[in-house]
C-alpha cells in the first residue's frame, strides 16, 4: 500500500496540511475514519496483488467522486449564501423603513445567514472527503 501512486499529493505543502488538519480538526477526522474502513480489507488481504488492487479502489472511492461532491455542494451552498445575504439585506432595508433599526430587524436579516453557515457544517465540512477537498483546493490556488 506504501507504493501506490498518488499523484494528488504531489507538491503538497506539508506544513499546509497540518495547518488545515489542526484548524479542520473534525474534518481530519471524518477522512481518516473513511480510509480507515475503505482500507480494512487490507489487513485480512496476504495477496500483494490483491492488496494493491484493493487499495487503488478504497483511493478512487475516497477521490474522485466525493471531491466532486464536494465541490458541487460547496458550489450550491455559494449561491445558497448569495441569496441570503441578498434576502437577508433586502428584509434588513425593509424593516428599518417601517420601525427603523433595532435589534430584531438585524436577527431576522441574520436568519438566511445562519441557515446557509449550519449547512456549510452539516453538508460540507462533515464530509469525509473535505479534509483532501480542502488540501488539494490550497494546493491549486499556488
Amino acid at each position: 500500500f506504501l507504493n501506490l501512486d498518488l499523484p494528488f499529493i504531489r507538491d503538497i505543502d506539508i506544513e499546509r496540511v497540518m495547518q488545515i488538519r489542526r484548524d479542520e480538526g473534525e474534518a481530519f477526522c471524518n477522512f481518516r475514519l473513511a480510509l480507515d474502513h475503505k482500507l480494512s480489507l487490507l489487513r485480512e488481504t496476504s495477496d500483494a496483488h490483491a492488496a494493491k488492487t484493493l487499495a487503488l479502489n478504497a483511493v478512487r472511492e475516497l477521490t474522485e467522486a466525493p471531491l466532486r461532491d464536494v465541490e458541487l455542494k460547496m458550489r450550491s451552498l455559494r449561491e445558497k449564501l448569495g441569496y441570503a445575504a441578498i434576502a437577508g439585506l433586502v428584509s434588513l432595508a425593509a424593516g428599518v423603513q417601517i420601525h427603523g433599526f433595532s435589534l430584531l430587524s438585524a436577527a431576522v436579516a441574520a436568519v438566511p445567514l445562519g441557515s446557509a453557515v449550519l449547512d456549510y457544517r452539516k453538508d460540507v465540512k462533515r464530509h469525509p472527503a473535505f479534509f483532501l477537498w480542502k488540501v488539494l483546493a490550497d494546493k491549486s490556488s499556488r
